[in-house]
């Protein structure tokens, strides 16, 4: 019985320590904030070639205040070549842009960069966000 429990101190002290050094490589290498939920009450904040940055939470997302889109349908091909439909409703971009008038005169791309880190691969156009307006979603 005692080889037993000398076994599982073993084992929790090495998962322990796994889970120790784990998160110290996700905050210092890979720049992850634990505290990004408690730290930010905007859901989305608009930034880069603005006039002012804009923050805004789920709420405010959601008003009546920008075109909201019910139940789009998307169309999707991942990166095995297996396609799928998908069924978002959100609140148009081009809308929020357009109400709250931040933009910059001359801007003419922008990135979509989660939380994470994550920044889209190619600038996307202000023009497609324009001419699709129930397309271009930010959805939730």
């Amino acid at each position: 019985m005692e080889k037993r429990n000398f076994y599982i101190l073993i084992a929790s002290v090495s998962v322990g320590m796994s889970v120790f050094w784990l998160s110290i490589y996700g905050i210092i290498i890979l720049d992850v904030d634990p505290f990004w939920n408690l730290k930010n009450d905007g859901l989305i904040t608009i930034t880069g070639n603005v006039k002012e940055d804009l923050t805004l939470s789920l709420d405010d997302i959601k008003s009546s205040k920008y075109h909201q889109v019910e139940d789009q349908i998307y169309h999707f091909i991942n990166a095995i070549g297996r396609e799928f439909d998908e069924t978002y409703s959100g609140t148009s971009l081009w809308s929020i842009l357009e109400v709250e008038d931040i933009l910059e005169v001359g801007a003419s791309t922008f990135y979509f960069i989660g939380s994470d880190g994550f920044k889209s691969p190619k600038p996307l156009s202000f023009t497609l966000a324009a001419e699709n307006l129930n397309l271009i979603i930010l959805a939730y």
